[in-house]
C-alpha cells in the first residue's frame, strides 16, 4: 500500500470514536410445532437477565409460526427481535385472556429496542379485546413489520397508552368486531407515535378508525402514509378527540379514505384548548353512506394547506371554530360555521378563490 494512504488510513482509524457496541445474538430455530416455537421465544427472553445499554441482544427468528396462545410476549430493553420477512416469521396469539382487557397483547412492548421483518397476528377470540401490540409507557421501534388483528369482539393493531412508537415501513391490518382500530393513542400520559412510509387497512366492522386519538393522544407525525377505512356504522380515517389539550400533530404528504358505512369521516378533529393539527400535502377522502365529510372540525387549531380534500356530503365542515386553509383543493360543498379562512383555495371545477372567505 502507498505509504501516503496508509498512514492517512490509520489517522483516520485513531481518530475514530470507539462507540460500536458488541452484540450478543441469540438465533431461534423455528419448532415444526407453532405453540412449541412461540414457547421456545418466550422463554428465550425471559432467560436473558443482563441486556443493558452496555450490552444489547439480537434474538433473530428463523422463518416459521410462533404461537403463544393466552401467553403475552412482554419484550425487554436493549433486545432487538429480528425476523426472516414479514410474510416468513410470524408471532401469533389469542392478544388477550379475558373479556375487557384492554392491558394487554400478544405483544407487550418496551422502549430501547427494535421489532423488524416480522408479523405479528392476533387471532381474538369471543369474549375477547384482540390487541395485537400493546405499548404502556413504552416506545419501541417497528420496521418492516406487519400488525394484523381479527376475531375478538373489538380489534386493535397498536394500543399505544402512554407509548409513543417509531413505526416505519410498516403494514396495519385490521377487521371486524363492533369496533376496529389501527392504532390507538390514549392515556392521561402523552402518546404521541411517529408514523412514516407505512399502510393502514381497517374494515368489516361496525366502528372503524385508522388512527384514533383521545386524552393526550396524537401522533407527532403521519408521514407518507395511506390509511383507508371502511364500516357499516361510522369510519374515520384520523379521528382526533382529547380532552386534556397540549397536543400538537403533523399529518404530512399521506392519503386517508373512508368510505362503506353510513357516516364516513377522512379527519374528525375536535382538540379542546391548545390541541393543533396540520394537514400539509395530504390527500382526504369520505363518500358513501349517508353522510361523508373529507374534514369534521369541531375545534380551533386545524391547519389545512397544499392539500385536497374530497367530500359526497362535504369536503370541510366546521361546527364550532375556524380552520385555516391555503392552497387546497375543496372537492365537495364546503359548511363553515362563523369564520373560517382560506388562502388560494380551488373547487373540483378549478375555480380559484383568493380569500380570506371560502367557498
Amino acid at each position: 500500500m502507498n505509504r501516503r494512504i496508509w498512514s492517512t488510513c490509520l489517522a483516520l482509524a485513531l481518530a475514530a470514536p470507539l462507540t460500536a457496541r458488541a452484540v450478543e445474538v441469540v438465533n431461534l430455530n423455528a419448532d415444526p410445532t407453532p405453540t412449541a416455537g412461540g414457547t421456545a421465544l418466550w422463554i428465550t427472553l425471559i432467560n436473558i437477565t443482563d441486556n443493558s445499554a452496555s450490552k444489547p441482544y439480537l434474538i433473530t427468528l428463523d422463518p416459521g409460526v410462533y404461537d403463544l396462545g393466552d401467553t403475552r410476549l412482554q419484550l425487554k430493553p436493549w433486545i432487538d427481535i429480528q425476523g426472516s420477512g414479514q410474510g416468513n416469521t410470524i408471532i401469533q396469539g389469542f392478544g388477550n385472556p379475558t373479556a375487557g382487557d384492554l392491558l394487554n397483547g400478544v405483544v407487550k412492548g418496551a422502549s430501547s429496542m427494535e421489532l423488524r421483518n416480522l408479523q405479528i397476528k392476533c387471532l381474538g377470540g369471543g369474549g375477547r379485546n384482540g390487541i395485537a401490540l400493546y405499548n404502556s409507557l413504552a416506545s419501541p421501534t417497528l420496521r418492516n413489520v406487519t400488525i394484523v388483528a381479527s376475531g375478538g369482539d373489538s380489534n386493535w393493531g397498536i394500543r399505544n397508552n402512554g407509548g409513543s412508537p417509531l413505526i416505519e415501513d410498516s403494514t396495519i391490518t385490521v377487521s371486524g368486531g363492533s369496533s376496529a382500530y389501527g392504532i390507538v393513542d390514549t392515556s392521561s400520559t402523552a402518546s404521541k407515535p411517529t408514523v412514516r412510509r407505512s399502510v393502514i387497512g381497517v374494515s368489516g366492522a361496525t366502528t372503524t378508525f385508522g388512527i384514533y386519538n383521545d386524552l393526550s393522544g396524537m401522533p407527532a407525525e403521519v408521514r407518507d402514509t395511506k390509511i383507508t377505512v371502511s364500516g357499516t356504522t361510522s369510519a374515520y380515517g384520523f379521528y382526533l378527540n382529547t380532552s386534556n389539550g397540549g397536543n400538537v400533530g403533523n399529518l404530512i404528504a399521506s392519503t386517508l379514505a373512508a368510505s362503506g358505512a353510513t357516516t364516513n369521516y377522512g379527519v374528525h378533529f375536535a382538540g379542546v384548548g391548545s390541541d393543533a393539527l396540520t394537514v400539509d400535502n395530504s390527500q382526504l377522502t369520505a363518500s358513501g353512506g349517508t353522510s361523508s365529510y373529507g374534514l369534521y372540525v369541531n375545534s380551533a387549531g386545524l391547519t389545512l394547506r397544499h392539500s385536497s380534500v374530497s367530500g359526497a356530503t362535504r369536503s370541510v365542515k366546521s361546527t364550532l371554530n375556524t380552520p385555516k386553509i391555503g392552497l387546497t383543493q375543496l372537492a365537495g360543498a364546503f359548511e363553515p360555521s362563523g369564520f373560517a379562512g382560506c388562502a388560494g383555495v380551488y373547487d373540483a371545477s378549478l375555480n380559484f378563490f383568493a380569500g380570506p372567505n371560502c367557498p
